[in-house]
């Protein structure tokens, strides 16, 4: 800890900057052991022995005039990651002329990172710089250090080429800010994108027989070879079969029980009331996300319902169709891998059009044989023992979907007795074939 006296920074030109200047007697109490690198905005200059220059904002914000004594103290980064993952600040022009100014948020993070690249910033603090020759203001609001949860403690971290900026700007501040993007936040990502997944397995994810499994593990290998090989960082898989036969249930849980730190569904329910083009603005911001993580999973859930495909014509959206077959072919950046898995009940649709020839893979999900649906009412246990097998015989061929449907409707009209009565759950499947 040093005791320096406040004075000017050398020249107006070393105003603007996030820097305190000191003299060289004086350096050895900033510089870090065994580097000549400077560390907590310290720097040398024309300054007096035993004075330490601040500009204007940087006294303001210290509540500090010329003169005054300040203890110093050399500022050393934990050993751990200190970079921050997320910096937001209020913006305000440095000389109000009555002229508003617009500003480019993503050039401006751009200058910001480049010109205080490793700066530590702290919560509060109030940084000057010049941009364009028009001096700004910026009031640090909020930090985040990557891979860190936010604590009681003063929160600071060092500014790195990942540093994601938001800025505020107040109405009266004469600055209009465009081209703003909300932060990529991979773990709240993932928590999102479980929760969109867990809704599309209720039901959870049982197994149906042999024919699912051998899909299933198919998948499960998919995700594996995603993590390790050395090969393409992008692989594709389509899974198709009858509405309701379990393709959206298998891939949700590949999703869920790979572990990936980025997993998203895109489906018709997701992109509901959105336009077209914003539509496809959206399915682009998805795979822009998952180019930033190591390893990620899309799922494209009922592609043909995405394309917007209505039978008569048939019609369905060119721009979207144009944007499938651009992002299914795309690599992901250096270092990053993807998985995606298409769903589909219109695969020949998707045969015509040669989307189905966009992804590398396709894998049927069948329906259920007698077999397959034994298996599934055994672990459901609804059923006598000697009513499963006439139960089975009954769902032979039947989509997964439509079974739950017909147990659960057969459930509901037993007023609450242990097992289904099996003439009961035929009179239900009759109907239900009727409809």
């Amino acid at each position: 800890m040093a005791t320096l006296i406040l004075t000017n920074t050398p020249t107006k030109a070393h105003n603007y900057a996030n820097v305190a200047y000191c003299s060289f007697n004086d350096s050895p109490n900033f510089l870090v052991s065994g580097s000549y690198v400077l560390i907590g905005d310290a720097t040398v200059n024309e300054i007096p022995r035993g004075h330490i220059g601040l500009n204007d904002v940087q006294r303001r914000n210290a509540k500090a005039f010329n003169g005054d004594s300040v203890s110093v103290s050399r500022f050393l980064p934990p050993p751990e990651n200190f970079n921050l993952a997320l910096l937001s600040v209020e913006l305000e022009l440095a000389n109000k002329d009555g002229k508003d100014e617009l500003v480019d948020a993503i050039l401006f993070s751009k200058h910001i990172r480049e010109y205080f690249l490793s700066h530590v910033m702290t919560t509060g603090q109030r940084v000057l710089l010049k941009y364009n020759e028009i001096g700004y203001i910026f009031t640090v609001n909020q930090v985040a250090v990557q891979g860190k949860e936010k604590t009681n403690r003063i929160e600071r971290g060092m500014i790195s080429a990942d540093t994601h900026i938001i800025y505020e700007a107040p109405l009266s501040s004469g600055i209009q800010i465009f081209n703003q993007r909300e932060p990529t936040n991979i773990s709240k990502d993932k928590e999102s994108g479980l929760v969109d997944l867990e809704r599309c397995r209720l039901n959870g994810f049982i197994n149906c027989g042999s024919r699912h499994d051998h899909t299933y593990r198919r998948i499960r290998l998919l995700t594996e070879k995603v993590k390790v090989s050395e090969g393409s960082p992008l692989v594709t898989c389509l899974l198709e079969g009858p509405r309701g036969s379990g393709k959206t249930a298998m891939a949700a849980t590949i999703g869920i029980e790979s572990d990936f730190p980025y997993v998203k569904i895109i489906s018709d329910e997701t992109m509901i009331e959105l336009s077209e083009p914003a539509k496809c603005a959206q399915i682009v911001k998805i795979f822009e996300d998952a180019y930033k993580s190591p390893l990620s999973i899309i799922i494209l859930d009922d592609v043909e319902r995405l394309l917007e495909y209505v039978v008569t014509g048939p019609r369905f959206s060119d721009l979207i169709y144009r944007t499938f077959l651009v992002l299914l072919k795309r690599l992901p950046p250096k270092g990053k891998k993807l998985l995606v898995i298409g769903t589909t009940s219109g695969v020949k649709f998707l045969d015509s059009v040669g989307i189905r020839d966009a992804f590398a893979l396709t894998y049927n999900v069948p329906t259920l044989k007698k077999e397959d649906a034994k298996k599934v009412l055994q672990r459901l246990n609804v059923f006598s023992s000697q009513d499963l097998d006439s139960a089975a015989e009954a769902l032979n061929d039947m989509p997964l979907k439509k079974l739950y449907l017909a147990i659960e409707m057969a459930a509901d009209g037993e007023k609450g007795e242990e097992k289904i009565n099996i003439l009961h759950f035929r009179d239900i499947l009759r109907d239900m074939v009727q409809n």
